[in-house]
């Protein structure tokens, strides 16, 4: 007995080390930290009557930072949060955070002196905690200015999304304990029913003002072919603009969003036709299995994606046909980097699902260490010229290359599923089948008869593939250069996929 308590002990330390790896990988980085500021205005804006949305959010950052009273007064009472996505629930971590808080203001100004690697990661942590207490922080204000007694402003503050609460059950507790932001998705989902059920007519008034707002948007750019070319889930994810040839994203409010922007955006893409019907189904699945869903754990879940050659939030596979008709150590592409290439020649490893596994599990902390070692490892030219938003990682919010579409997208899906019906057809007719052959091939003739068409477009795109693979190895090109190469070829790509979609799904 003693030996299997140890055991799941264990396991359950592993799985749990495995989610937190994770969960500080993905909120480590500057995209996360804006995009959850930017998402908690919104969800507090509608879960609150007591909060202007923007506006109070860079208020409540200069309190956090300058450690007003009130903010200081809310933390004393147990109404804020230090690093929520990461400890919630966890006493040990609790006694973590306030010891390093203990430990930094006990050194005054010389704490404050970004002089060692320590002194800049606390630096960062703080940018981090001014992020996630801002709204809290602002709401309280605004609370105590409305006449609420301090202990009343600190609870509805704290209870805008209480990553302490996690039920009686100790599945859930479990269950919580490894789900990568399992438990923010189903508090934020907790306190949107009960700010509805609490006051309805201010919920559904500042509701409705998102939905138009995001409608009047949507209309703006409905009929803009770079609206139109964006994969579904970008669409579903954030809001879209453009000044001049930059592409710009505002994250969507989860919860929030999904009911009160993308629900009615989707709609609205059906009714004016530039979708069918099945681009609003597909929202809603993706709405249930991502935005709402409960997931699964850290430990396993870029291993299950990886054997399934597909990611569950894109869409997309991990390899693409033609890269499986290579041998594993030499799936690669150009900008694979180079120590997954020489592990992947080595081992006979795929370096692309290799790849997709580090970042499933580290997120923000494996692109950094894939920076890291092609600078260690050393490459024999010069890479493509990197932005600025794409080297500190917001270009989540600002897009200023061409990057994959819609169409490169469905027509692959429509390409695929030609080729599984071909190759079904061509087994029965030397399986001396023909009835379940013809069968099938009658049932299928629209789709089938692009066959010829869609291989056609895979050699096109092929040719192109290499000619980006030359640009990558060619020694006689600066980074700029490359670039503007690569970003031409891209868009080369992405009229062939138009062209070909249109053509097929006007069939």
């Amino acid at each position: 007995t003693k030996k299997r308590d140890a055991e799941q002990y264990a396991l359950a330390k592993f799985f749990s080390a495995a989610k937190r790896l994770l969960t500080t990988g993905a909120t480590f980085g500057a995209g996360f930290r804006i995009a959850n500021a930017i998402r908690d205005t919104l969800h507090t804006s509608i879960a609150s009557g007591s909060f202007l949305p923007f506006v109070d959010t860079a208020k409540g950052i200069t309190q956090v930072w300058r450690k007003s009273d009130d903010y200081i007064a809310l933390m004393a009472s147990g109404g804020g949060f230090s690093q929520g996505y990461l400890d919630s629930g966890d006493p040990k971590a609790l006694k973590r955070s306030v010891d390093k808080i203990i430990e930094r203001e006990g050194k005054g100004a010389r704490g404050k002196i970004l002089d060692t690697p320590r002194a800049a990661l606390a630096f960062w942590e703080r940018i981090g905690h001014a992020s996630e207490m801002a709204a809290r922080t602002q709401l309280y204000s605004n609370l105590k200015a409305k006449g609420e007694t301090h202990l009343d402003a600190a609870y509805k503050s704290r209870d805008l999304l209480d990553f302490a609460l996690s039920g009686q059950a100790g599945a859930v507790r479990m269950v919580i304990s490894v789900t990568p932001f399992l438990n923010a998705r189903m508090q934020g989902l907790d306190r949107l029913v009960r700010g509805a059920k609490e006051d309805p007519r201010a919920f559904l008034t500042k509701g409705a003002l998102l939905t138009a707002a995001s409608l009047a948007l949507w209309a703006g750019y409905k009929d803009d072919d770079r609206y139109k070319e964006l994969e579904d889930w970008e669409k579903w994810q954030y809001h879209h603009f453009w000044i001049g040839d930059d592409h710009y994203r505002i994250p969507k409010a989860f919860e929030v969003g999904a009911i009160f922007s993308t629900l009615f955006e989707s709609a609205a893409n059906v009714m004016d036709g530039q979708e069918d019907f099945g681009h609003f189904t597909d929202m809603l699945n993706h709405t249930l299995t991502q935005t709402f869903s409960i997931g699964l754990p850290a430990a396993v879940m870029p291993g299950i994606e990886v054997f399934a050659n597909k990611s569950t939030f894109t869409g997309r596979n991990i390899e693409s046909v033609w890269d499986q008709n290579t041998p594993a150590g030499l799936r690669q592409k150009p900008w694979t980097p180079e120590i997954l290439k020489a592990i992947g020649e080595e081992t006979n490893i795929s370096p692309l699902k290799l790849q997709h596994l580090l970042r499933g599990h580290m997120a923000t902390f494996a692109t950094m260490f894939f920076t890291v070692s092609d600078a260690l490892y050393g490459m024999s030219n010069e890479r493509p010229q990197t932005s600025l938003a794409e080297f500190t990682g917001l270009d989540r919010f600002v897009k200023e290359r061409p990057g994959s579409t819609k169409y490169a997208t469905r027509f692959y899906e429509f390409a695929d599923e030609v080729a599984q019906t071909a190759s079904a057809v061509k087994y029965y007719r030397e399986h001396n089948d023909p009835v379940t052959a013809r069968t099938l091939a009658e049932e299928n003739k629209d789709s089938l008869r692009f066959k010829r068409y869609t291989n056609q477009v895979r050699l096109w795109v092929g040719r192109i593939s290499q000619q980006e693979k030359a640009v990558w190895r060619d020694e006689t090109l600066d980074g700029s250069q490359k670039r503007a190469k690569l970003d031409s070829l891209r868009r080369q790509k992405n009229a062939i996929y138009q062209r070909a979609y249109e053509r097929v799904y006007a069939k």
